[in-house]
Parts: structure tokens; C-alpha cells; sequence
């Protein structure tokens, strides 16, 4: 798993590895949104990567959400993100972010934000919504998605 997250120099990868956890970190708080795995984590390693010129803007997202992702993913199945550290193409993001925490929030998305007003690609309910690409415009339109 080392050598995959690591990549190789042209890719200009970097790896932070963090101690955590302790004190009331591993207290339970039913009410937290946070994923529950990060009560009982140990260590974080956060894994950027830039590119090579050569590259193309898909092969990087490739690299760091299947390749990168993938190798984290087999050493734990269960792992879970941070929100703020999490990659936004990471298509298991419900479950790494959010863990047992999604079908209650999502309960309360609905009930206080029935219109989804609020959005963003990976908050809870972002489902009912898709994302148009035109032209590479930065500001793509939402569309509902009726779910």
C-alpha cells in the first residue's frame, strides 16, 4: 500500500501521517455527524498528489480516487474520511464520510431542509441532485434528479 500512495516522484505526491485519538475523542456521541469510525481510529494519512504535465486533469482524479483510495481501502474496508480531508470523487462517500451516521441525517436534512436549498457534491442529500458540465463553465447548473 506504501509504494501506491506514495506514487512515483513525477507525480508529486505527499503523505501526512497523524496520531490521533484518545481522550474524549473515543467518547460516543450519538448525536455527532462525524463518521463513527473516527472514535476508534488511531491514525490519519492524508494523500495529495499533483501532476506531471503530460497528465490530463481525469487521470489525476483516476489515480487519487481508485488507485490511491483503492490501496486504503483494501489495508481497511471500513476506514472512514474527514469531511474537510476527503476526496470529493470518492464514490463510496456516504459510507466513508458519514459511516452509520447517514440514514439519521438524512432524516434531518429533510425535515429542515426540505427544498435542499443547501448543497454541496458530498453533504447528505446531495443525491437529489446532478451536476451539468457546459462548456468546462465553473458554475455548472443543478438539476433534480428526482430522488
Amino acid at each position: 500500500m506504501i509504494g501506491v500512495i506514495a506514487g512515483n516522484s513525477e507525480d508529486f505526491s505527499s503523505n501526512a501521517v497523524e496520531l490521533v485519538g484518545g481522550g474524549k475523542v473515543l467518547t460516543d456521541d450519538k448525536y455527532s455527524s462525524v463518521n463513527p469510525a473516527w472514535r476508534s481510529t488511531c491514525i490519519v494519512n492524508i494523500v495529495t498528489r499533483g501532476w506531471a504535465n503530460h497528465s490530463s486533469a481525469q487521470t489525476v482524479k483516476d489515480d487519487i480516487t481508485y488507485i490511491k483510495g483503492g490501496a486504503m481501502r483494501a489495508l481497511d474496508p471500513l476506514l472512514g474520511s474527514y469531511m474537510n480531508e476527503a476526496d470529493r470523487n470518492d464514490p463510496l462517500w456516504p459510507t466513508n464520510l458519514y459511516g452509520t451516521n447517514y440514514m439519521r441525517l438524512a432524516l434531518i436534512k429533510k425535515k429542515y431542509d426540505p427544498t435542499s436549498v443547501f448543497y454541496y457534491p458530498t453533504c447528505v442529500g446531495s443525491q437529489s441532485w446532478t451536476q451539468w458540465y457546459l462548456d468546462g463553465a465553473a458554475y455548472d447548473p443543478l438539476c433534480p434528479t428526482g430522488l
